[in-house]
């Protein structure tokens, strides 16, 4: 079996201001993330075989008024890349 990397990253600069603005306001967010199996209320995948359909999941303790878009996600093997989240957030069809 090959095994797989994911990962998430997108830059996005912030003023000094805006950091000490956000740093004021904001409590340290703490965020999960976990792929699962069957539903995304279901038991958590410790490996994963290609062509084997998963759930992803975010979850984040942060307050209502706050959200997080994830975009840009792709999945790596030694072999290849490809994306399944787009700059929108949105789950790439294959």
């Amino acid at each position: 079996m090959i095994g797989l990397d994911v990962n998430c990253f997108f830059p996005q600069p912030l003023t000094n201001e805006e950091l000490a603005r956000v740093a004021k306001s904001v409590t340290d967010t703490e965020c999960t993330y976990r792929i699962h199996r069957y539903s995304p209320s279901q038991c958590v995948a410790l490996d994963a075989k290609v062509g084997e359909t998963l759930f992803h999941k975010w979850q984040c303790d942060s307050p209502p008024t706050y959200a997080y878009l994830v975009h840009d996600c792709y999945v790596k093997s030694e072999r290849s890349s490809v994306q399944i989240l787009d700059s929108e957030g949105c789950v790439l069809v294959f």
